[in-house]
């Protein structure tokens, strides 16, 4: 089990930040893992509020490789006030996966769900269209299937108010880890 630092304390935006860089330096270590590509954690904020402004190459993402793009994982802290979720661009399955183990039935929560799925897949497109020669067919319309924890049959679910930010974190390792998402006996 996870826990969060304290006791129903919370991870602010500059641990999970810190916890992401050192995560993704060590992984850099170790030849037998996959790579992955960590994008700030802010960078969700800036797509979500650029809307139909946005390009593919912005301040947040210009680090990003045509080979980052294609080849590797991509991480994604997705922040909420007071909430965390992760999206993960897999390429190694051809999946972008919104995960928010708080979930609920509720409009409001698949409504969010579904926002940031389509603001990913937009950005996603928008930076392969900004490289020359990406593969024929590359782009997450075209190729990638969009997944939603809500559509997981046997993800955990969180069940208190505070672990979001530990989640988010542990299911990004695991994920690069092991190539897929724990199951609910593991979180």
């Amino acid at each position: 089990t996870y826990k969060s630092l304290t006791k129903k304390g919370w991870l602010y935006g500059d641990v999970i930040h810190a916890f992401m860089e050192v995560f993704q330096k060590e992984l850099s270590l170790d030849q037998n893992i996959k790579e992955c590509f960590i994008l700030n954690d802010y960078f969700f904020t800036y797509i979500s509020a650029h809307g139909e402004e946005l390009s593919g190459n912005h301040a947040f993402s210009t680090r990003l490789t045509k080979e980052d793009l294609t080849t590797k994982e991509i991480i994604m802290p997705v922040y909420f006030p007071c909430h965390w979720a992760i999206c993960i661009i897999s390429n190694s399955k051809k999946i972008i996966m919104f995960l928010d183990l708080l979930y609920q039935d509720g409009e409001n929560t698949i409504h969010r769900d579904n926002f940031c799925l389509s603001k990913v897949k937009k950005w996603h497109e928008m930076k392969c269209k900004s490289f020359e020669n990406i593969p024929q067919g590359y782009s997450s319309a075209e190729t990638f299937q969009s997944v939603r924890a809500r559509d997981l049959q046997n993800i955990g679910q969180q069940t208190d108010s505070f672990s979001c930010g530990v989640n988010c974190c542990a299911l990004a390792c695991y994920w690069i880890l092991n190539n897929s998402l724990p199951d609910s006996n593991t979180f």
